[in-house]
């Protein structure tokens, strides 16, 4: 299905490019993120689920950042296909909305900064993921 090979693509460039320390490329996927993040739900193959996952796997805070505090619940609609879950998209970017496959595949410190965005706790949880202002 071709969404499915569109998101294992994307994520396995920013591994790559990760493991590679490609700074120009990773700077390039980077904006790519922020992009995908800013279409919401009006893009077809990539959901903000996903890029979210992409990002938090590929340890992008940032762009995880932007796309939990861009979205905006949408219209409910039939995806034409998924890697790691479905977020329904008249849910809020919250992990009791997300399956048990998307908690699988978000990195830890992700899941805690987004069940306790404000908490002292999510902030002494998420020693790895500097940047992200939500817990700063």
């Amino acid at each position: 299905m071709f969404p499915l090979k569109m998101v294992l693509t994307f994520h396995a460039v920013l591994l790559f490019v990760k493991k590679w320390d490609c700074m120009l490329a990773s700077n390039m996927m980077d904006m790519w993120l922020m992009e995908l993040a800013r279409f919401k739900h009006s893009h077809r193959e990539i959901k903000p689920l996903d890029v979210f996952i992409i990002a938090a796997k590929a340890d992008k805070v940032h762009a995880a950042e932007h796309v939990v505090l861009r979205y905006k619940r949408g219209p409910v609609t039939r995806p034409i296909g998924w890697h790691w879950s479905i977020l329904p998209e008249d849910k809020d970017f919250e992990p009791l909305n997300l399956e048990v496959s998307a908690w699988e595949d978000i990195p830890v410190p992700y899941l805690e900064g987004l069940q306790a965005p404000s908490s002292e706790y999510a902030e002494r949880s998420i020693k790895g993921v500097q940047g992200w202002s939500r817990w700063g």
